[in-house]
């Protein structure tokens, strides 16, 4: 996407080729990175409630990832729109591999649209207050500023925060400061991959090693896993606080890694194969929230 930029014409291009007329409200596939943000640019385009719910709470890397399939709602046929014009509506019970080839040959990048589903099967299917929960992270990590206008209200002074603080304001845990000393990665099957080895700041001859594949899904302390999907591991910058997503890590990043608990759909023992560390190639069990 960064080399690639949408138009912001894809979803409403990609739901006029599912020929769906009766389209009431618009709701969310995954509530992570700019994902969250295309269903609110839809409603709005199309003069529609949007529904606070999605189908993951937090962002994975398949479209088969989602509570919605798990709970077994149709999502196909879906179309999928590239900014060039582009489009293709697919309908296969293999829809993540034939989906993904797709968006290879579209240049890596394009907007996905799904077979419409009945609102209440959605809100009992899906994750309810996902884009609430950005919001309330938004205003503990990237407070906003002071109103500066002439004759505006004085606000007191944000206080001053640690990222520990911020971690557990946030229901989580600060895992740990580090400068990135290496990172690599690759792309398989459509998918990007890639693995972070970070030197702590926090304690000495210690490190940390992300795996990725979209999104960060385990961290390992030393070779031992710390936090592992389906929570979350998220990277933001030390100074800024702003979240640093898998495409923009580089080396010598000064980087908090701070862990937030999964929704708790993800955990049930019903759901946990679907995303725990194995579903996605790694050896490893999942480690379960705050336990280590």
């Amino acid at each position: 996407m960064i080399e690639k930029l949408p138009s912001g014409q894809e979803a409403v291009d990609a739901l006029k080729a599912l020929q769906e007329p009766d389209v009431g409200a618009v709701i969310g596939w995954e509530i992570g990175g700019v994902n969250g943000l295309f269903p609110l640019l839809l409603a709005a385009q199309l003069g529609l409630p949007y529904v606070d719910v999605d189908g993951m709470g937090r962002a994975f890397p398949r479209i088969d990832q989602t509570t919605y399939d798990a709970a077994g709602l149709p999502t196909t046929p879906l179309a999928i729109t590239e900014p060039s014009g582009n489009r293709a509506v697919l309908d296969s019970s293999g829809i993540e591999k034939l989906a993904r080839t797709v968006m290879v040959d579209f240049g890596g990048w394009a907007m996905m649209v799904a077979k419409p589903l009945r609102l209440g099967d959605a809100l009992k299917a899906g994750i309810p207050g996902s884009l609430a929960r950005a919001l309330e992270l938004g205003e503990i990590w990237q407070p906003p500023p002071a109103d500066r206008r002439w004759g505006a209200p004085v606000r007191a002074p944000e206080p001053v925060r640690t990222p520990a603080d911020r971690a557990k304001a946030s229901g989580g845990f600060h895992v740990a400061r580090g400068k990135v000393i290496e990172v690599w990665r690759e792309s398989t099957g459509g998918f990007p991959r890639g693995t972070v080895a970070l030197q702590r700041l926090d304690t000495e001859d210690s490190y940390l090693r992300l795996e990725m594949q979209g999104e960060y899904l385990v961290a390992l302390a030393d070779g031992e896993p710390l936090v592992t999907t389906p929570d979350l591991v998220c990277c933001l910058d030390a100074e800024s606080g702003r979240p640093i997503a898998t495409e923009q890590m580089s080396y010598g990043s000064m980087i908090d890694v701070v862990a937030l608990p999964a929704p708790a759909p993800w955990v049930h023992p019903r759901m946990i194969g679907r995303v725990d560390p194995r579903a996605f190639g790694y050896d490893l069990d999942y480690v379960p929230f705050g336990s280590l």
